[in-house]
């Protein structure tokens, strides 16, 4: 857990650290990502850079810094939204304003600290951010990792928030992407150059490996399918209660589904179709904010992970649940076919799918042999080119990369 002192830290009060950066030494990065939106990916990263050897400062909004059990090897700058604090239509517009100030913060930060690499995790206002950007690219390389090919997934907001951002690339010395779904995605939009796009996957966030501090309730003799992760409209969660009415009644007898996440959507809907089904009494509703001390219990007692998306480049729920070692039954959709071999480590099915989705998820609930290779081949996909140090020694290669043009002058 950080500790306070890391949490206020200010890096206009550091020394500038730039060196000229050798083939064999680890530069110096800041990574930022101002509104948090992926907080354990974040964490993770700098834990593996910090590790491999990176001087690393991790610069995000003050509030919502998760307790993660291995975060603390590197340095926090915490200086984003530190006014944005109201709610509802007032609390946008405040942080829209607050987003200038942090952005104009942090090219001063930059200024002073002079890191070897300056790398991006969202943008979360581009039409502001690239006011910053010329600024900052000539501190050091600025390197993009584009998460999500669809903006903000496709949320009422995201046109708006994406104004401006075909043309922040240009600004950039590199994109990463997790999945070649994405790569070529990207460059059917135009917005980079094939040359200009590498893949590093996404690691396995074996940050919540820590004890859970809440348990949730379990009845003894129940199996258990886990929907974990925000309720959007794209989770597909409606095509996994419809799939869940169609498993035999014995087998709903003794299953339970668990749906664990805060609403990013009316879920009155969802409910009444759950209650139309008859399955209501079956579902387990969790319809709030997870903390991080409860995700350990949500998925040690699981049986299964279902990810029955509409669509999705890469999911951070499918990298826990891998860490987990919980067979998946998900869509084949995006870069999840590129982690998961459909038999080895769980099952994937085609989007939409209802009656394929509830054949899979009735295979892995009658067959526990099944599930224990899946299990085993699970274990093995987590020590591979998923693990942490395989992406950090992957995404600081792509350092050097980018900063072999300025060693040569």
């Amino acid at each position: 857990m950080l500790s306070q002192q890391q949490a206020s830290l200010d890096l206009s009060n550091l020394p500038p650290v730039r060196t000229v950066v050798g083939p064999r030494s680890a530069p110096s990065v800041v990574v930022i990502d101002a509104s948090a939106f992926s907080p354990a990916y974040n964490y993770s990263l700098c834990e593996a850079l910090s590790a491999a050897g990176c001087g690393v400062t991790l610069a995000q909004q003050g509030a919502s810094k998760p307790n993660l059990a291995r975060a603390g090897n590197f340095e926090v700058w915490s200086r984003f939204y530190r006014g944005s604090h109201a709610s509802g239509g007032i609390q946008k517009l405040i942080k829209g304003a607050d987003h200038f100030l942090g952005m104009r913060q942090f090219v001063s930060a930059c200024e002073a600290k002079q890191p070897d690499v300056i790398h991006f995790q969202w943008l979360p206002l581009p039409i502001v951010d690239k006011l910053y950007l010329s600024r900052l690219e000539k501190i050091a390389p600025l390197v993009l990792t584009l998460h999500n090919t669809t903006l903000f997934h496709g949320s009422p907001s995201s046109r708006l928030q994406g104004l401006g951002l075909s043309s922040v690339f240009r600004h950039f010395s590199a994109l990463i992407v997790h999945t070649e779904f994405s790569k070529n995605k990207v460059v059917e939009l135009g917005w980079c150059r094939p040359e200009g796009i590498h893949v590093v996957p996404h690691g396995i966030l074996e940050c919540y490996q820590q004890p859970a501090n809440v348990e949730p309730a379990a009845v003894a003799g129940e199996q258990t399918i886990l929907f974990f992760g925000s309720v959007r409209a794209y989770k597909g969660i409606d095509f996994l209660i419809r799939a869940f009415a169609q498993l035999p009644a014995a087998v709903r007898a003794v299953t339970r589904l668990v749906i664990a996440g805060r609403p990013a959507m009316d879920t009155s809907e969802l409910h009444r179709l759950a209650q139309s089904l008859g399955v209501d009494h079956r579902i387990t509703w969790h319809l709030r904010f997870i903390s991080d001390e409860e995700i350990p219990g949500f998925f040690r007692q699981a049986t299964l992970v279902a990810l029955p998306y509409r669509e999705i480049d890469q999911s951070g729920v499918l990298m826990t649940a891998i860490a987990f070692e919980k067979p998946v039954v998900a869509s084949r959709i995006g870069g999840i076919p590129e982690v998961i071999k459909d038999g080895v480590h769980g099952r994937l099915v085609e989007r939409g799918d209802v009656d394929g989705l509830a054949s899979a998820l009735h295979s892995l609930l009658l067959d526990p042999d099944q599930r224990a290779a899946m299990q085993k081949a699970l274990a093995v996909l987590r020590t591979g080119t998923l693990a942490w140090q395989s992406c950090a020694t992957r995404t600081i290669d792509l350092y050097h990369q980018v900063l072999r043009p300025a060693i040569a002058t």
